[in-house]
């Protein structure tokens, strides 16, 4: 029966090293076997178990479904079977609960007997989450416990929801487990390192021996199962069971006494393999060969870990049934004490129990956890387990959530209080310590147009002048304007806890000969520029007081103040505009005007409505006009340099000022007249709503220029007083020259012609129709399609043709000094063309020869016809007409019946026009022709014009 047991433990052993070398998946190495860690030096050591706290690469990772997911798989345990695959005692629990750090499946088989230990096969399934226990849930208020899928459902201290302070309501994890997420093949031993002087020698075991001296050789002698080695020369050595350093020295010993002249040195070979058991609540239970030189460190990680119910604290090392070591992993952990960590031999046990209480802490401790406990019984030995207190705890606001019978409750601390600190702790208790509120209780802000913006300390008496001293209120340069006159504090009511707004005078403030102005715990402080006030004034801030609730954009100063101006008091913001300066509320605004807000209005946006309601409105003469925010009572000087001063046009002594809290008083607004030169009237009081139109001083000037061109001494343009002459004009012009020709003048107004220009655009518009109608009524006749073509050409010169404004006047300087009723008074903007007197008269339109002529005193319209060549065969005698040199046109008849000769001057035009057969409504006719002149007149100006 022993020989048919001692056959299946061997072949579950042989399957187990099968399963470490082929049948598990490729694990992340771990910088150090556990076994030698008292080996390394103190540097390594802690460097090696600062690679297992927490962050190594091994350790569990978050998964898209919001859980952990351990990056390395475990090692399940592999071997041959006989007679199919047996589910292995305690395999269906872990089934239900799968194992912590398994991401995939892996499958082992082995056969086996034993009480639950390595007893038949083994088949593990995997799964992605982490294992978790209710600890590591928050618990809902009413108390019922939800594991996460794949949790165990052990009961154990739970994450209570959290209450207060800047604690994450996370879930916990318990404390240490994470160290056996690397795997078991991370910890074979290493074959090239020195073997401990206590290494107990026995059978398997490699002594290697070199003889040097008289006699050399190098033998490699195996432990037999008799204890003995064969040395060469000296026989059989019983070494079994002795120590290594005792063998060593025996071995020498003898060689230096039997074996004249030679040497020896001695050292281990290839070190034996043991059998070992791993029991409790482990990942992979089951019986294991390891190296002669793994400890119980070594054997747990080879099993796969402790499970999150075992313990971490009481490892138990059993051998021959009595307890010979007990393992703290917490001391491993926390310490870097490796001193429980007993090398294991043939035939002992590791056992892990269940794990013992446990107490979560959470909150400003170092490290987050939760905690099994051994010996330790206090809050402080908790605190110390977690690493500490935070530098930001709030030692008052620590708590205990205990479960006392079927209830929760709470158990207030003060870890300040020694009392307090050595309170007992119970298993399942939840020590959260809370950290200090996230903002500064004792401060003031600054913000806005200073170098150093921020929070500053608080203390009782500190005043306005010495935080701007501190902040350093910003110089104007070229970039940014400071904005002196108004600054803002920003104050909580200690009666409603309400923020509002305080203004003040940036420049008194700064000034040491005025008072301190004391400061509260919480003001923020406010120094505008000048970008910032005129922001008030602007198109998006109009439009949105103005009723566009669209202009607000994404500006949430505007946003706000689209709220209140949606309501019935939004004309309390209107009050300070003018109603000339509102004309350009609804004007059309672009992107960039949408899009702008400047930064201070980001950061205070409720500023923008306490500045518009304290603003004063300032237009006219003056450099900057627009809103202005000021404090009560402020100088009417200081108002007007806030503007950039009086323009030199401005009237000081004809202001006029609108009062607002007049008018609040009256119930009415009243207009006044100030003079500054009166003595005083530069300190006259200004208060938040007042209006001030600074008028300009009338001078007689007009404000523009006329242009004279043309046979005149000193052609040019020449600015004109209010109430100026044509004759004075031509006088300064140096008179007319002797070749000028008054009659032929030409004298343009820049209304006249957009008058012209709005006619000839209303004439094609009335044509247009009149040429509808007479089309469908049949009125054209036959010729429907000639006259329809004739009257197209017409409209289009219409609407192409380029308006002179020519004004007929009389332009001859003596005939004005004699009439002075005729001499008209210049408008800026006004031409004079004083042409040389000309010597032909042009006869154009349905001639034979249309073209220019040499004047002939004396001659008539009949004469220059017939020198054309006389009338084409489309001419309407009955409707020549002459433009003469002054502008007018004049009707000739032609007819032999009502034949009136009249004579031509120089410079006229003989106009023939198309005869209007087409037409036989009299009165369209008569309209077209009369079109067709007025054209001509304008041609006949812009000949003149440009010829001089």
């Amino acid at each position: 029966m022993s020989k048919r047991i001692f056959r299946i433990v061997s072949a579950v052993g042989v399957g187990l090293l099968l399963g470490l070398a082929v049948g598990r998946p490729a694990l992340a190495q771990l910088p150090f076997d556990p076994s030698m860690i008292d080996q390394l030096t103190p540097e390594q050591r802690q460097k090696a178990l600062e690679s297992i706290g927490g962050s190594s690469s091994g350790g569990p990772v978050a998964s898209p479904d919001g859980r952990f997911r351990d990056q390395q798989l475990s090692t399940p345990t592999t071997g041959s079977t006989q007679g199919g695959t047996q589910t292995r005692p305690g395999d269906a629990a872990r089934s239900q609960y799968p194992a912590a750090g398994a991401g995939g499946t892996g499958t082992g088989t082995g056969t086996g007997a034993g009480a639950g230990i390595g007893a038949g096969a083994s088949t593990l399934q995997g799964t992605s989450g982490r294992n978790r226990k209710p600890g590591l849930s928050s618990l809902p208020e009413d108390g019922s416990l939800t594991a996460a899928p794949g949790a165990q459902t052990k009961p154990g201290p739970e994450a209570l929801p959290l209450e207060f302070g800047d604690i994450a309501d996370a879930p916990l994890e318990p404390f240490g487990y994470a160290l056996f997420t690397a795997g078991a093949t991370t910890f074979a031993p290493a074959t090239d390192i020195p073997v401990p002087a206590d290494y107990v020698v026995g059978p398997g075991d490699s002594v290697r021996v070199q003889l040097f001296g008289n006699d050399n050789g190098n033998y490699s002698l195996l432990v037999g199962r008799d204890g003995q080695i064969n040395f060469p020369k000296l026989g059989p050595v019983a070494v079994a069971g002795q120590r290594f350093d005792d063998v060593r020295k025996l071995l020498t010993d003898r060689v230096n006494r039997e074996l004249i002249g030679v040497q020896a040195s001695i050292s281990l070979g290839e070190l034996r393999s043991v059998r070992v058991f791993l029991t409790g609540d482990v990942r992979q239970p089951g019986s294991y060969t390891v190296s002669s030189l793994a400890t119980i460190t070594n054997l747990l990680f080879v099993g796969g870990g402790v499970t999150e119910v075992g313990s971490l604290r009481r490892i138990q090392l059993k051998r021959n049934g009595r307890l010979v070591q007990r393992l703290d992993l917490y001391a491993l952990l926390l310490h870097g004490d490796s001193s429980g960590d007993a090398r294991l031999l043939p035939g002992d046990v590791v056992f892990v129990p269940p794990v013992g209480p446990q107490v979560s802490a959470a909150g400003a401790v170092k490290r987050p956890a939760i905690y099994e406990l051994d010996n330790e019984e206090s809050v402080d030995e908790v605190i110390a387990l977690a690493g500490g207190l935070l530098a930001s705890v709030n030692t008052g606001t620590a708590q205990i959530e205990r479960y006392v019978g079927n209830k929760r409750t709470i158990v207030q601390l003060d870890l300040a209080r020694d009392a307090d600190l050595l309170s007992v702790v119970q298993d399942g208790d939840f020590l959260r310590v809370g950290p200090v509120a996230g903002g500064i209780d004792d401060k003031v802000r600054v913000i806005g147009h200073v170098r150093y913006p921020g929070p500053y300390q608080w203390r009782a008496g500190y005043d306005l002048r010495s935080l701007l001293g501190t902040a350093q209120v910003k110089p104007s340069d070229a970039r940014a304007e400071a904005y002196l006159p108004l600054g803002l504090i920003e104050r909580t009511d200690p009666a409603t806890g309400v923020r509002g707004w305080i203004s003040f005078n940036v420049s008194a403030v700064l000034d040491p000969a005025t008072p301190p102005l004391p400061l509260n715990r919480d003001d923020r402080v406010v120094i505008l520029t000048r970008d910032d006030v005129s922001y008030l004034d602007s198109k998006e801030v109009r439009s949105v007081v103005g009723g566009d609730l669209q202009a607000a954009s994404s500006c949430p100063a505007l946003q706000q103040l689209a709220e209140l101006a949606n309501s019935e008091r939004a004309s309390r913001f209107l009050k300070a505009y003018s109603a000339e300066s509102s004309k350009s509320t609804v004007s059309a605004r672009t992107d960039a005007d949408v899009e702008r807000c400047p930064p201070l209005f980001k950061a205070a946006p409720r500023a923008l409505q306490y500045l518009l309601e304290e603003s004063t409105a300032v237009y006219g003469e003056v450099r900057r006009p627009g809103l202005y925010p000021i404090a009560h009572g402020t100088h009417l000087q200081t108002l007007i340099d806030s503007a950039g001063g009086l323009s030199n046009e401005s009237d000081r002594s004809n202001i006029e000022f609108v009062s607002y809290g007049e008018a609040l008083q009256t119930g009415k607004p009243s207009y006044r007249t100030l003079n500054l030169g009166e003595a005083g009237m530069a300190d006259f009081a200004v208060n938040p709503g007042d209006l001030f139109n600074f008028k300009p001083r009338y001078v007689g000037q007009e404000v523009g220029t006329a242009r004279i061109m043309g046979e005149v001494r000193f052609p040019g343009s020449y600015g004109i007083l209010r109430g100026e002459r044509l004759s004075q004009l031509v006088k300064r012009a140096g008179g007319v020259t002797a070749d000028a020709y008054p009659y032929g003048a030409v004298f343009t107004r820049v209304q006249a012609r957009t008058a012209e220009r709005e006619s000839y655009q209303r004439a094609a518009t009335d044509l247009q129709e009149a040429m509808v109608t007479a089309v469908t009524s049949g009125a054209l006749g036959k010729d429907a399609s000639n006259s329809a073509q004739f009257l197209g050409t017409v409209i289009n010169r219409l609407q192409s043709a380029e308006a002179v404004g020519r004004v007929v006047i009389e332009a001859d300087p003596a005939i004005l000094e004699a009439r002075p009723e005729l001499d008209p008074v210049v408008e800026p903007g006004d031409l004079l063309v004083m042409p040389k007197r000309p010597i032909s008269v042009t006869v154009i339109g349905q001639v034979l020869n249309p073209g220019s002529q040499a004047f002939v005193p004396g001659s008539t319209m009949k004469d220059y016809v017939e020198r054309a060549g006389g009338y084409a065969q489309a001419a309407d005698d009955d409707r020549v007409f002459v433009i003469l040199p002054n502008g007018t046109a004049q009707k000739l008849k032609a007819s032999f019946w009502n034949y009136k000769p009249q004579d031509i001057p120089p410079g006229s035009v003989v106009v023939v026009p198309r005869d209007a057969a087409p037409f036989n409504l009299v009165a369209f006719s008569e309209r077209i022709f009369g079109l067709l002149s007025n054209l001509a007149v304008t041609a006949a100006a812009l000949s003149t014009i440009s010829r001089n």
